[in-house]
């Protein structure tokens, strides 16, 4: 019995760890999100261009895509995308948008009080907080 009770203890302790360590191995496949999300932009004829390139395994929630300058929105034009629905567990049906976001945007003199915003996850479950960029560090 004792003997039974120690293998017993034994293999779940050795199960726990290798759990753990199935957890930290998934961890280290978390691509950042400057790499899970690319951005760049540039101005042609006064009009800015903006576009991602997510990586496979990744989304982004097509709603978090915002272009601010200061407290007001921008509005935008979806130029080319990858769009389907998705059932989320904290959004329930919402459009996620997967390998390429391309978008225009009437062009704004001062680049410098931009900012783009996105959230997104990796297919294993990571989803990460919202991500903020200034739009003078993507454009090229």
């Amino acid at each position: 019995m004792y003997k039974l009770l120690k293998l017993s203890i034994l293999l779940l302790v050795t199960s726990i760890c290798l759990n753990a360590q199935n957890l930290f191995d998934e961890k280290n496949d978390i691509l950042k999100p400057s790499d899970a999300f690319a951005t760049s932009g540039y101005i042609d004829n006064d009009l800015l261009y903006i576009n991602w390139r997510i990586n496979n395994g990744y989304y982004l929630y097509k709603n978090s895509v915002k272009i601010m300058n200061g407290d007001n929105e921008l509005e935008y034009i979806i130029i080319e995308s990858n769009e389907s629905t998705y059932e989320d567990e904290f959004f329930g049906k919402t459009q996620i948008l997967r390998g390429e976001l391309f978008i225009r945007t009437s062009k704004v003199e001062n680049l410098n009080n931009l900012l783009i915003y996105f959230q997104g996850c990796s297919d294993s479950g990571f989803c990460y907080p919202l991500q903020s960029q200034e739009i003078s560090q993507i454009i090229f």
